[in-house]
């Protein structure tokens, strides 16, 4: 049975609904409550929905049950659920997007049954203040871009693509990314105009801002947007207040601060200057996207990839419903012409902060393909210290290796270095009582935001973090 086959078009513009056979089908015969035990709280909640946890009564298997309301005030809303599931089901042979078990209607509502991810959404690394590796990222965008493709094949633009709507399948980083949430996907059918504000701010295209015709490239600028913020933990055109940003946007200032990216390389950029283009025509595809060049440096990835078959797919594994915290979904904002539609503004989860630890030999061979190499220093700290210490004044050892002179401190304190001539660098070294060195941190200015770049020692492994907090006043 082919895509074409399960769905139809509908009166309003870029939506699509599931054949009346097809509805059938997918629909229950009997209630949810009779095949599924739902827990009362939700785990995400949004304008028009709230999803819930389920165990499948009979296989004792977990779901995802999303609620979405028929009617709010006098607005109908069952065409745009049977949109969303019209998509769910003609993606139904993608791995790359989460899929589609069930669908119960009753007089107020209707209930979509979906895949549970076990490792919660993308934002939640991005929330632990880590920001992924390069090759991390490579990875996990190579995967979503084919989910993507699957969506452009069926000419239809999910149009809110952005870290909370990533999810995924395992811990990071050893784990898939699935892309979910096609509430407000339009199905762009050949000669369409669709007109329609619509997408998260941080994340939306010049053409929405601007009323103009959404097309498939709506979703190209998102892709570039999404690649920045994970690899340098900032938004690319985030400004004070969402007038600032949608500003920013329609203005399409992008530029590369070498303190956020002094670790990227030039691949990297070359791909986001291609995908945030102002004219839509000008963008890369997603195919294009797929052959870029970036995509070879990074030939051996850290965990296996599947790529998105043509057949059905075996739904995730069961999972233990405490190892993925209560979520915040979409809520509206103000647009700046002063209408409301729904730009979604997502709160953050103030998860826990887990450490994650790279490995000696990757860290070192990402930062020696960027950087020249002037020194060698013990591999306690993967030549990450070496590089923050380097520019301070320092000793030789009996061994020979070069360390910072750093004044001895008792209880865990905060050090400010000094550069050689004299004057305060601004880094800050953090000791614990046995005078080994704990962290190292640089504050640096990042518009209105302070940026640390952060190194932390744990005997033969090292971590590097990034993260922004608002600037002490």
């Amino acid at each position: 049975m082919t895509a074409d086959s399960l769905f139809e078009t509908t009166s309003i513009p870029g939506h699509l609904a599931p054949t009346p056979e097809r509805l059938e089908r997918l629909l229950s015969k009997q209630t949810l409550e009779e095949l599924y035990e739902v827990e009362e709280q939700p785990f995400a909640r949004g304008k028009y929905a709230t999803v819930r946890r389920c165990r499948e009564r009979s296989s004792g298997r977990q779901w995802a049950a999303k609620f979405l309301r028929k009617r709010r005030r006098a607005q109908e809303l069952r065409a745009e659920a049977l949109h969303e599931v019209a998509v769910l089901d003609a993606a139904a042979h993608c791995s790359r997007l989460v899929s589609l078990h069930q669908v119960f209607e009753t007089n107020t509502e209707m209930v979509l049954v979906l895949e549970l991810a076990p490792g919660g959404e993308l934002q939640m690394i991005l929330d632990r203040d880590e920001v992924p590796e390069e090759r991390q990222v490579a990875r996990l965008l190579k995967q979503i871009l084919d989910g993507i493709a699957f969506l452009h094949s069926l000419n239809v633009a999910h149009l809110d693509i952005k870290p909370q709507n990533l999810v995924l399948t395992g811990e990071f980083p050893d784990c898939d990314v699935k892309l979910c949430d096609f509430g407000i996907s339009r199905y762009i059918s050949h000669g369409a105009d669709i007109r329609e504000i619509l997408g998260t701010p941080d994340y939306v295209a010049p053409e929405v801002l601007n009323y103009e015709p959404i097309s498939l490239a709506t979703d190209m600028w998102s892709v570039g947007v999404l690649l920045y913020v994970l690899l340098t933990g900032c938004s690319p055109f985030g400004g004070d207040t969402k007038q600032e940003t949608f500003c920013n946007i329609s203005r399409c200032r992008l530029d590369f601060p070498d303190d956020l990216f002094e670790d990227v390389s030039e691949e990297a950029r070359d791909l986001m200057r291609k995908l945030m283009v102002k004219d839509p025509n000008e963008r890369l595809t997603v195919t294009e996207c797929l052959q870029h060049p970036w995509f070879n440096m990074f030939e051996q990835p850290l965990a296996p990839l599947t790529t998105c078959p043509s057949s059905d797919d075996s739904p995730a594994a069961v999972i233990d419903s405490s190892t993925t915290p209560p979520q915040e979904d979409s809520a509206s904002s103000e647009l700046p012409n002063g209408n409301q539609g729904q730009v979604s503004s997502t709160s953050k989860n103030d998860g826990e902060k887990q450490q994650r630890s790279s490995t000696t030999g990757l860290w070192e061979q990402r930062h020696h393909h960027h950087h020249r190499a002037t020194r060698v220093w013990p591999r306690e700290c993967s030549g990450v210290v070496s590089k923050a210490l380097s520019r301070f004044t320092s000793e030789t050892t009996s061994s020979g290796v070069k360390i910072a002179k750093i004044p001895m401190t008792t209880p865990p304190t905060v050090t400010a270095l000094r550069g050689g001539s004299g004057n305060k660098a601004g880094l800050e070294a953090l000791r614990e009582r046995g005078g080994n060195l704990v962290v190292i941190r640089e504050p640096v200015r990042a518009g209105r935001y302070t940026r640390y770049s952060e190194v932390q020692c744990e005997s033969v492994q090292a971590r590097i973090r990034r993260f922004q907090v608002h600037e002490a006043s």
